[in-house]
C-alpha cells in the first residue's frame, strides 16, 4: 500500500528538493517531514498537508487520493 509519506516522496524528488528544503519552505521540521516521508506519522493534519501540497505545487488531493499510487510507482 502506497502512503501519503510515499506520495510527499515522489512528488518532493519530481520538484528536484531536497528534505531541508521542503522544510525550509513548509515551515516544517526536517525530522517532521523524514517521519512523515517515512509513514511513521499516521494522521498529518491538513494543514500540514496543504503547507506541503503548496512547496510542490500540486493539489492537496494528489496527497489524499489512493489513485496518485499508480503515478508514485510507475516512476
Amino acid at each position: 500500500m502506497i502512503g501519503i509519506g510515499n506520495r510527499i516522496h515522489h512528488y518532493r524528488k519530481k520538484n528536484q528538493l531536497t528534505i531541508t528544503a521542503l522544510a525550509e519552505r513548509s515551515g516544517l521540521s526536517r525530522s517532521y517531514l523524514s517521519n512523515l516521508e517515512k509513514n511513521k506519522v499516521v494522521n498529518p493534519s491538513i494543514n500540514v498537508l496543504n503547507k506541503i501540497a503548496e512547496v510542490l505545487s500540486i493539489d492537496v488531493l494528489h496527497l489524499l487520493h489512493e489513485e496518485a499510487k499508480n503515478e508514485c510507482t510507475s516512476e
